[in-house]
């Protein structure tokens, strides 16, 4: 006979757990981790892609050349603006010696100016063809 010690007592039965079934909290961060990876990777590629439209035909923002703000502008609308600061460049003196003979002329005079429509295409070209591991290797 039982007990009344052992009579009172109800034995409950835990149910059986199928090995590896259960993540636990380790598991279950690391998952959220992952989650929280990916959807970062998404986001920072929404970007890229949505900047890249933007931009698509135009200079990117923060490019300047002969002190002019380029960002925002086409190439042509560029080659423009510098146009219209590019005489103002000193391109210093081209200075000519025969011996004891020498002679100072203009640059200008000399044939050399600048090249508008080519520093407005490397304007474009700033920040283009480009990976993006090259991009991170600028990075301070």
């Amino acid at each position: 006979m039982q007990s009344k010690e052992t009579m009172g007592a109800r034995t409950t039965k835990q149910p059986s757990r199928i090995p590896g079934s259960t993540l636990g909290a380790a598991g279950t961060a690391f998952l959220l981790f992952l989650l929280l990876a990916g959807l970062s990777a998404f986001a920072g590629w929404v970007f890229l892609q949505r900047t890249n439209r933007i931009y698509e035909e135009t200079i990117y923002p923060n490019v300047y050349a002969l002190g002019v703000h380029l960002g925002g502008m086409t190439p042509a609308q560029a080659a423009t603006a510098l146009d219209a600061v590019a005489d103002q460049v000193d391109t210093g003196m081209l200075v000519l010696t025969d011996g004891d003979q020498q002679w100072s002329y203009p640059w200008t005079l000399g044939g050399l100016k600048v090249d508008t429509a080519g520093t407005a295409n490397a304007a474009y070209a700033v920040g283009r063809g480009v990976s993006w591991r090259e991009h991170l290797a600028l990075l301070p």
